[in-house]
């Protein structure tokens, strides 16, 4: 690696890093890809499945307060079940294993009578272990996912986070120091690029004055292929490429690639007006639409929270009754006992009257001989 490359990774230290504002023209395709990836898996929470339900469970979690008192895990469950886990059952009707697991567990912390802290710290635990990861990794602990922002234009360098906590795990195993030049452990060493794309995965801490450990960076980059930020498909290349172009073309005066782009659009003007005309009114339908289901939704989960608080109702009531029915049929074998001891205890004394009786009756006739009576 040259001083040029060195230069431009210095100050991309990954594990004491500060926020660089002004992105690196070099490495626009990689914020490019790291946003669009955690921008489909955003957008694909919003459809809710097990794998949504268990991240906005995190997302929640990771909310509370360091020491959270019984308060602060109330109100978090509260938030997630009205919030999210509500829909959730109301929609995923489809459960494996495991979303059948997380179910029973929520469902039946409810039904303790008394709920201490360790309780809820428990649950959190037991709940949060259903976590899987979610695209990007983490980053200090916590899903790069949340990280995300909307605008691109206002998004992080994200990729220089990309899976970083399962990469320091990588670096660890190896025995690697930050700042310490991995060929010759001499310092200082930089952040270099040793694999294709800038991401945690693909750099190394090399010194730039001994020659690379070629077979340990081999080693290395194998170890954290998985955890490498995406290649750019075929279709998002070639639009970098015509960008880039244009830029180039904008510099020396007009783009040609551009100039044709507006002939076009010009061309298509009226037939792209119409048809951003009848989209908008689609999408307007659409809105009025989706806000009449939004409303039958929550009509709908109002009804599920009374029928859940029946069924509790219900369940306590069958729970009491219960009670009540083995407490009386402790009293009815109880009574049952009671009345056999009694009945042998009475056929005894019935007998020992009896056995008097004959007793009395051989004295009576012997008197009775004897002419005494």
């Amino acid at each position: 690696m040259g001083l040029k490359k060195k230069i431009i990774h210095k100050e991309y230290v990954f594990y004491n890093i500060k926020v660089i504002d002004n992105l690196r023209m070099e490495f626009l395709p990689e914020h490019v890809i790291a946003w669009s990836c955690l921008a489909t898996a955003k957008h694909r929470l919003n459809n809710p499945c097990f794998e949504s339900i268990v991240f906005r469970f995190i997302e929640i979690a990771l909310e509370l307060p360091k020491s959270p008192k019984n308060g602060d895990y109330s109100k978090a469950l509260e938030h997630f079940r009205i919030h999210y886990f509500n829909e959730f059952l109301f929609k995923v009707t489809e459960r494996n294993a495991d979303c059948q697991s997380f179910i029973e567990i929520f469902d039946n912390f409810f039904k303790k009578t008394k709920i201490k802290k360790s309780d809820y710290s428990t649950l959190f635990q037991s709940l949060a272990s259903f976590y899987k990861g979610s695209a990007g990794g983490t980053w200090h602990n916590k899903p790069l996912l949340l990280a995300h922002n909307d605008s691109l234009e206002k998004s992080q360098p994200l990729y220089l986070h990309w899976h970083r906590d399962q990469v320091q795990n990588i670096r660890n195993e190896m025995n690697m120091v930050p700042g310490k030049c991995v060929s010759c452990s001499a310092t200082p060493a930089v952040e270099t690029l040793v694999g294709t794309h800038m991401c945690p995965a693909a750099c190394l801490f090399l010194c730039g004055n001994c020659e690379p450990n070629q077979e340990l960076i081999q080693n290395y980059l194998q170890k954290c292929s998985s955890f490498m930020l995406p290649a750019p498909n075929k279709d998002m290349k070639a639009h970098f490429n015509e960008t880039f172009d244009i830029w180039k073309e904008l510099a020396t005066g007009q783009s040609t690639t551009l100039n044709t782009a507006k002939l076009i659009i010009r061309e298509h003007a009226k037939e792209i007006i119409d048809e951003n005309k009848r989209l908008k009114k689609l999408n307007n339908g659409l809105k009025k639409e989706l806000h009449s289901k939004n409303m039958q939704l929550q009509h709908a989960l109002d009804a599920n929270n009374e029928y859940i608080i029946s069924l509790r109702d219900e369940q306590q009531a069958k729970e009491h009754i219960g009670q009540l029915f083995r407490r009386g049929e402790r009293g009815y074998y109880e009574l049952k006992q009671r009345h056999e001891n009694m009945m042998v205890e009475m056929n005894n004394l019935k007998r020992q009257l009896n056995e008097s009786v004959k007793a009395q009756w051989v004295y009576y006739n012997k008197l009775k001989e004897l002419r005494i009576i």
